[in-house]
């Protein structure tokens, strides 16, 4: 064999090795900082000040058991507004979406515009006025005020539309003739066809209500916090030990990844399917 085709051999098989070798270090790079959280949420305040960067013996439960004191109560609460957020956000945009996709009527082209322009606005932009809005309703430090605003999502409309889209009219036009009217429709052919997307924007929704702080510092009190808003202010102070603070982190993160564990397969195939429909 002669030198150059051995040169072209070995090209391959050395950039593969970089490559590779560039990803688990970008990995390990990316996991250090969980373990790191997940290790020090079991430390003693001594164990954390002497050796912070890697595991210690023995584990301190204890430290579970004080974070949970302080954020049970935001908790509870959180996955209340969760619950109910995405369930309404589901609803309404599961509605919104199968009526501009499959239902004729007048005004639904330039609905279709709208929900796409507003889409394209930051929310940043809108920000002040919707809290200037909901002081003016006294939906200040109401349970409303939590799970309005994520109710109607122009973005989850949107994939909505393009998954709705996505199936067959015949369908529907061979249920219209078998007597099924437009609710029908939607509620027997429609959402079961778009179950994966629909699946996948509640995970979303139900992993953006519980991660903003935000929106709940600026319209609720302090003991009607959220969790990530709660977790701010119950371990911003610096005289909190840190390994509480790292358990009631992970505590807070708990939900989340079982969420996460039991909905992957389903969350994947509907990131699939909706971009393979737009």
């Amino acid at each position: 064999m002669s030198e150059t085709k051995m040169k072209k051999k070995r090209g391959p098989r050395s950039s593969q090795i970089i490559l590779n070798a560039a990803i688990i270090f970008l990995f390990a790079l990316g996991l250090y900082p969980l373990l790191m959280a997940l290790w020090c949420a079991f430390k003693t305040p001594n164990q954390y000040t002497l050796y912070k960067w890697f595991p210690t013996l023995p584990l301190r439960g204890e430290n579970i058991a004080l974070a949970w004191d302080k954020i049970d109560g935001y908790m509870f609460r959180t996955i209340a507004v969760a619950v109910l957020s995405t369930a309404s956000t589901l609803i309404v945009t599961t509605m919104a979406g199968f009526s501009v996709a499959k239902l004729r009527f007048a005004g639904s082209g330039f609905l279709l515009a709208l929900i796409l322009g507003l889409n394209m606005v930051p929310g940043v932009l809108t920000l002040v006025p919707v809290v200037m809005l909901y002081h003016s309703l006294g939906l200040n430090n109401t349970l409303a005020a939590l799970i309005l605003p994520g109710t109607f999502s122009t973005g989850t409309t949107f994939l909505l539309i393009c998954s709705f889209r996505g199936i067959p009219d015949s369908l529907f036009e061979a249920a219209e003739i078998d007597g099924a009217n437009d609710f029908q429709k939607y509620a027997m052919l429609g959402v079961p066809l778009a179950v994966p997307i629909i699946a996948t924007i509640a995970i979303m929704q139900f992993s953006g209500t519980w991660s903003d702080f935000s929106w709940p510092m600026l319209i609720m009190t302090r003991e009607n916090y959220t969790i990530a808003a709660g977790l701010k202010v119950e371990f911003y102070d610096a005289t909190v030990s840190m390994p509480v603070s790292f358990a009631a982190y992970l505590l807070a993160s708990v939900p989340l990844i079982v969420l996460f564990f039991f909905t992957n397969r389903v969350y994947a195939e509907g990131i699939v399917s909706s971009g393979l429909k737009l």
